[in-house]
């Protein structure tokens, strides 16, 4: 989250390289992750609904919600 405040949208591809580097995760992991964090409300959902999950190629970008928790 903090990355995306600074940098605004970034790609999957990144965040996971950078997640996987930092945090010692898999890349199923850092999926599972935007998946909560879209959830949440923290995230856009950009990658769509049901059961799937970002890709490479996907924008990761802020929630444009104006929710706070």
């Amino acid at each position: 989250m903090d990355e995306l405040q600074r940098s605004g949208p970034l790609v999957f591809s990144h965040i996971v390289v950078t997640a996987l580097e930092s945090y010692m995760l898999r890349e199923t992991n850092v999926k599972d992750v935007c998946v909560d964090l879209a959830k949440a409300g923290k995230i856009s959902n950009t990658w769509g609904g049901g059961n799937r999950k970002p890709h490479d190629g996907t924008l990761i970008q802020p929630s444009t919600s104006r929710d706070v928790d």
